[in-house]
This record gives structure tokens, sequence and C-alpha cells, in this order.
């Protein structure tokens, strides 16, 4: 009977039976490691889409606004409301202010695109395609369970822990990157450039210090802050790509 219970092949079906147990007992824990982990991707994809929803009917209420105010100011400077008579300081006033919305924009814009990139990244990640980072190259929903490393951040919204040292990250989420979107741009700047005409065919020439000052600096100012910026936000790309 001792022999019996003393047999190698005996002891050693017994430690698989508690190896077997064991790897069944951690594998189902980490199969609620994962489930938990992919109910908060879908909780966040929720908010993620919902914040990006918001962003982008928070920038068309700015733009409209600012199509308001600026149309206003035109209207009062050209003479629409006060008889007839021409307000030059406001015409001077409407050449800049598209430049203020344009910056406040820009700055809400940023917010925008980490959402929406942190939300392509889920969805890369949820589909099994390897992320663009080099902090988590070849990592997929599947390889991170499998490989039990679970290195892609969850709840993540503004992406900085994602994509914590991509370079073409830093530059979509960049406030200089916003003043190069065509959207903007075109809104603000024809603002900008109309401004300058309005006022070039409005405003009669004063004398002022010896010199001639007509409404045509207003036009050219308006037009070198446009290019002015363009000129900045593509330098501002340059020294990114350089650094990287």
């Amino acid at each position: 009977m001792l022999s019996k219970i003393l047999r190698p092949d005996r002891w050693q079906v017994t430690m698989n039976e508690g190896g077997s147990h064991n790897h069944d007992g951690s594998r189902k824990t980490l199969e609620r490691i994962q489930q938990r982990r992919f109910e908060l991707l879908k909780l966040e994809l929720s908010n993620l889409a919902l914040k990006i929803d918001m962003s982008v009917k928070n920038l068309w209420i700015i733009r409209s606004f600012s199509i308001t105010i600026w149309s206003g100011v035109i209207a009062i400077g050209i003479g629409q409301f006060a008889n007839g008579n021409i307000s030059p300081s406001l015409l001077i006033i409407a050449v800049f202010m598209p430049a203020i919305f344009f910056f406040i924009d820009a700055k809400y814009q940023r917010w925008y695109r980490r959402t929406v990139l942190r939300e392509r990244k889920i969805i890369d990640f949820i589909n099994k395609r390897p992320c663009a980072n080099s902090e988590f190259e070849d990592t997929s929903f599947e390889s991170d369970f499998e490989n039990r490393t679970y290195r892609f951040p969850i709840y993540d919204l503004s992406a900085t822990h994602t994509l914590v040292n991509d370079k073409e990250y830093e530059w979509q989420t960049s406030l200089w990157r916003q003043f190069l979107d065509s959207t903007p741009l075109s809104i603000y700047g024809s603002q900008m450039i109309a401004s300058g005409l309005i006022a070039w065919v409005k405003i009669s020439p004063t004398r002022f210090s010896d010199v001639n000052v007509d409404g045509s600096y207003a036009f050219f100012t308006s037009v070198a802050i446009i290019v002015i910026i363009i000129c900045i936000a593509l330098l501002q790309k340059a020294r990114l790509n350089r650094n990287s």
C-alpha cells in the first residue's frame, strides 16, 4: 500500500492536477481583468463620442458667433445704423476682431483633436491593429491579454498617456497646428480680408504726422496677419520634424 502511495506517477498526476487548477484559476482571473478593462474602454468610447459631438457643436457656435458679431460691427462701421456716418475705428476693429476669435477657436480645437486621436487609438487597439506609438508598438487587445502586460492606457481621454512620446500627436494637438486647419482659416481669414477691403473702400485718406493714411493700410495689415500666422505655424511644424 505504501509503495502505491509513493509511486512517482501518482505524485506526477497529483501535481499536474494542482497545477491545472492553479492555471485555470489564474486564467479566469485574467479573463475577469480583461473583461473589466474592456468595459472601461467601452465606457470611455461612449464618453469620447459625447465629448467629440459637444466639441464640434461648440466650435461651430464660436464660428457662428464670430460671424454675427463681425457682421454687426461692419454694418455699424459703414453707417447702416448711424445715418450713413462711417466709423473708421469700428472698421479697424473689424480687421483684428476675427483674429481674436481665431485664437479662441484654436484653443478649443486642441481638446477636440486630443479626444479624436484617443478614440482612433482605442478603435485600433480593439480591432487588433498595432499602436503607432513606439512605447506601445505591436500592442493589441489580444496581445495585451495573452502577454499579461496591460500596457495600453485605460480611460485616457486626452491621449496624453497613449501618445506620450509621439511627435505627430505633439504637432496635431499644438496650438499652431490649429491655425492651419482649412475650415477656421477660411472663415476667419475671409473675415479679416473682407474687413480690410471694406476699410480700404470706406475710409477716406487723412493726414497723420505729415503722412497720408487711408484704408489700404487696413487691407495690407489683414493680409500680413494671415501670412504671419501661417508662416509661424509652418515653422513650428518644421521644428518638430527636425527634432523627431
